[in-house]
């Protein structure tokens, strides 16, 4: 496995619309439990010390980003799901499908509100997202004929009523922690700017970076500089600041190659040496497209944060600002450089 490939782990699965996943009917009785100046909730059978000090770093990364970046509370991460018994885990299935001779961040998006098959040529890029079909049926449908990227998720899909928290959750490494929980919040308290939408690619762009560097900044705050916490937490924004550059690049090499007017099989073949040259030779176009939206703008953004004497507190109090609409943000971050 190649470095970039095993940076990929820090790649953040937020799905497209900024809205954490509804909760679904508990059948176990929630417990509430106080940390934090908050309320978190688990079923009875799964409290122990370990969950209640989890619930404690939740509440103080919250009351971080509410005294640092000016964040209002959400109910990110305030639920426990264990997935044993009646506690179960809903999961949300994605299933990223394009031409192998396209390349696009911008695709059609489709719910699948039941089980049901996909089987159309879709000679575009197509999102098919479903909380009951699991969608391995598409995913061996299209496997050769298409690029696909295939994510079963659950910690990071964020909606109205907040993330929960799952095991899988809880047995990150505490930098990754700390980044996801700044970085949903975010998305809740900047989805909507101006009355409008903010557009997709910069809405993840910036909860990166707020994610990545926040953890830093948080770590720095409470563990210190000689503490490994800290210490990987930087180690996590070089990794980050690298890959948005590589997989910037390699977006673009493909857009130009597909853009040429030469034979499909001399372009696959451009195509494998974009990727192995980058050291991904596992990745298609599916999971670039996919991871692009996450690092579009992380350039223009450190280049910001740069400017302004690597400042986090003063670079998110810019970032809180930028424009809903693409065109305009990307002027707003050329302007405040």
């Amino acid at each position: 496995m190649s470095l970039f490939e095993k940076l990929a782990v820090l790649v953040i699965p937020v799905v497209v619309n900024l809205s954490c996943m509804s909760r679904y009917a508990s059948k176990c009785e929630l417990e509430p439990i106080a940390s934090g100046g908050g309320t978190f909730h688990a079923c009875k059978d799964d409290i122990d010390d370990r969950l209640i000090k989890e619930f404690g770093l939740v509440a103080e990364v919250k009351g971080f980003g509410q005294r640092i970046m000016g964040m209002a509370e959400t109910d990110n991460y305030r639920e426990y799901r264990s997935g044993k018994g009646n506690n179960g885990i809903e999961w949300l299935y994605s299933l990223y499908i394009t031409p192998k001779d396209v390349i696009s961040a911008h695709a059609d998006y489709r719910y699948l509100d039941n089980d049901s098959e996909v089987r159309d040529n879709l000679d575009k890029p197509t999102y098919l997202v479903s909380k009951k079909d699991n969608l391995r049926d598409e995913y061996g449908f299209y496997e050769n004929s298409k690029d696909v990227y295939y994510r079963m998720i659950a910690d990071y899909v964020h909606g109205k009523e907040g993330c929960d928290m799952t095991p899988k959750f809880i047995n990150e490494p505490l930098p990754r922690k700390i980044e996801v929980i700044l970085h949903e919040d975010w998305h809740v308290n900047h989805a909507i700017q101006a009355g409008q939408p903010v557009d997709h690619d910069v809405s993840e762009s910036v909860a990166s970076f707020v994610g990545f560097y926040g953890a830093a900044e948080f770590a720095k705050e409470k563990y210190g500089e000689e503490s490994w916490i800290y210490g990987q937490a930087v180690r996590n924004c070089y990794a980050w600041a690298d890959r948005a550059s590589m997989i910037n690049a390699v977006y673009k090499s493909l857009s130009g190659i597909y853009s040429r007017d030469i034979p499909f099989e001399h372009k696959m073949d451009l195509k494998r040496k974009v990727f192995d040259d980058a050291g991904i030779p596992s990745y298609n176009n599916a999971s670039i497209a996919y991871d692009y939206s996450y690092v579009k703008y992380l350039n223009e953004i450190f280049r910001l944060y740069r400017s302004k004497d690597r400042d986090f507190a003063r670079t998110v109090e810019l970032l809180r600002k930028v424009p809903a609409a693409e065109a305009d943000a990307e002027k707003f971050f050329r302007d405040n450089y």
